[in-house]
């Protein structure tokens, strides 16, 4: 069905070539003006469309690349570490696996001049470098007879700062001279050095001093932690057990004995 439109009486009064007139001049001015401002957004959506997205830096297959396509793997590289730093060696703890690096003379040398030892210290220090032991035997041997080693002199200079500085006594001194392996003519010869009386004094002074801590005690159990305390400072035996009894029961030497309860 056709629709027709009443003209407006504007419409109506105007001529029609009037009306053909402002048609013509109206698709003049359109044909002057730039197609760019029509044309630009669609050229500009079309372009959008075909660029292509950019890279990823993801190094493993996209979502929509092909299954059968290869994957590039990048190697992983491995931190650096840090170079490891020598250590100053010491000639009695090298690795004798390694072999000695000089003759058993010089070694001998190095080892005496580092701090004093007994024949049994440097035998030991010798044979871990690696050394023969017929070899250290020989070393050793003409040591002896050059004085620079001395076995029995330096057994004595340890023993007397046992007794000064801590107040060892005979048995501590000979456990201390054994743990640094002098033989057992060097350690009876120091051991003869020492004054029987002064150890007697050691016993007695460390018995008292020990007694007074034992207060509240039954005499049984405070006997027996005195001669235990006794015999870890090296007295032990009769000499021990008088000591302990004195210190008891008043009769040491300072007349104040301990008091149970």
């Amino acid at each position: 069905m056709a629709v027709r439109f009443r003209p407006s009486p504007g419409d109506a009064e105007r001529p029609q070539g009037e009306d053909r007139g402002d048609l013509a001049e109206v698709i003049s001015l359109r044909s002057k003006l730039p197609q760019r401002e029509w044309a630009q957004p669609q050229r500009e959506w079309a372009t959008a469309e075909q660029e292509p997205e950019p890279e990823s830096d993801f190094d493993g297959e996209r979502e929509d690349a092909s299954p059968s396509a290869p994957v590039e793997l990048h190697p992983i590289r491995s931190l650096p570490t840090a170079a490891p730093t020598e250590q100053p060696s010491d000639p009695a703890r090298e690795s004798a696996s390694e072999g000695p690096q000089r003759t058993t003379h010089e070694d001998a040398v190095r080892v005496l001049g580092r701090k004093a030892r007994s024949s049994g210290e440097l035998r030991r220090d010798l044979e871990r470098l690696g050394h023969d032991p017929h070899e250290v035997s020989d070393v050793i041997d003409e040591f002896r007879e050059s004085l620079y080693l001395d076995d029995v002199g330096l057994a004595r200079i340890v023993t007397e700062k046992l007794r000064d500085t801590k107040g060892a006594s005979r048995g501590q001194i000979r456990r201390k001279l054994q743990e640094r392996f002098f033989d057992d003519a060097a350690i009876e010869a120091a051991l003869a050095d020492l004054d029987e009386e002064q150890e007697d004094e050691l016993l007695r002074t460390a018995a008292e001093d020990r007694a007074r801590r034992l207060t509240g005690l039954d005499p049984q159990t405070a006997e027996r932690r005195l001669l235990g305390y006794l015999a870890r400072r090296g007295w032990g035996g009769e000499p021990a057990r008088r000591a302990v009894r004195d210190a008891l029961q008043g009769r040491g030497r300072g007349g104040s004995g301990v008091r149970f309860q």
